[in-house]
């Protein structure tokens, strides 16, 4: 299952108060946020002519890790 998610939606509801760009490391790190082809957070994908960018999460609920 993958659940594509606009910018400022992730940025609020994921992120909330912490970094961005180490949120996404982290979610990258535990296997529940893919990297786009370029290397990017963010997928490209057009819609009736028109780009729009997503992160893209992948599986129903957060990898279980030991702490």
């Amino acid at each position: 299952m993958r659940y594509w998610i606009n910018p400022p939606t992730f940025e609020i509801e994921i992120c909330g108060s912490y970094d961005k760009a180490k949120t996404c490391e982290v979610l990258h790190a535990v296997g529940w946020l893919l990297k786009a082809e370029n290397g990017r957070w963010q997928h490209q994908r057009k819609r009736n002519g028109t780009a729009s960018r997503y992160y893209v999460l992948i599986n129903e609920a957060p990898p279980e890790t030991e702490e």
